[in-house]
């Protein structure tokens, strides 16, 4: 069965579209795909729908990798985008990539398209995980502070391998307040 894949092409050339498409579905990809090549065309598409990864060329006569990259950043920042292009200088390529693009792939090079494509897919699967997980012990977190800080008993925690205290509610701090006595008899 094949993995589903919403891929916006950023491209001027139908003969690369298809060989593009072909080495996708022939790396394990059912894909769903747009392609443009201009930047209000690619604004539109980022705008109606949201897409897996985008793949751009770096140069077409009406739109440029660097601008497809600058837009994608502005408006799906979280949407790998990979350059694959025929011919680009590699000082291009770096600085595309230091400004957030995942990938250069040459055409020449086509079949390395899929596997870049399902590593991206991976990192930006683990990254939501992350998030979900980051939040849920944020919220974990929240709910067991209200529970310590409202509790109408005394809680003392301590680290167990030293005997410090690490924390004490307000209830045990307001009562040993109010019962100076009693405190000291239990701490002698």
């Amino acid at each position: 069965m094949n993995l589903p894949l919403r891929l916006l092409i950023v491209e001027d050339s139908r003969d690369d579209v298809d060989r593009l498409l072909h080495v996708m579905r022939d790396g394990g990809y059912d894909v769903a795909y747009e392609v443009v090549d201009t930047r209000a065309a690619m604004r539109a598409a980022l705008e109606r729908q949201d897409w897996d990864v985008i793949t751009s060329d770096h140069s077409m006569p009406h739109f440029s990798a660097p601008a497809a990259l600058a837009l994608a950043k502005e408006l799906r920042p979280e949407v790998p985008f990979i350059i694959v292009s025929g011919e680009i200088d590699l000082n291009l390529a770096v600085a595309l990539m230091k400004g957030g693009a995942q990938d250069y792939i040459q055409k020449l090079e086509l079949a390395r398209v899929a596997p870049a494509i399902a590593r991206e897919l991976r990192q930006q699967r683990f990254a939501r995980e992350r998030k979900r997980v980051k939040e849920a012990l944020e919220v974990s977190e929240t709910r067991y502070r209200r529970l310590f800080e409202t509790a109408q008993d005394g809680i003392l925690i301590l680290d167990a391998e030293t005997g410090r205290i690490v924390d004490v509610n307000p209830f045990l701090i307001g009562n040993s307040m109010q019962h100076p006595r009693h405190h000291r008899a239990q701490a002698s």
